[in-house]
């Protein structure tokens, strides 16, 4: 798999799928199968101040 997050500035996605938050707001996680299928899955995370 690959992952990507739509704002790396909200948070970041390891090569594992492991997701860092760095600060409140929105992103999209993208995960894409690396098997030449195409094949994706998306999710999108809020993060909030505690």
């Amino acid at each position: 798999m690959t992952w990507e997050s739509s704002d790396e500035a909200v948070g970041t996605i390891s090569s594992k799928g492991v997701f860092t938050p760095k600060k409140a707001g929105k992103t999209t996680i993208t995960a894409t199968a690396n098997d030449g299928s195409g094949e994706t899955a998306t999710i999108e995370l809020t993060v909030v101040e505690k």
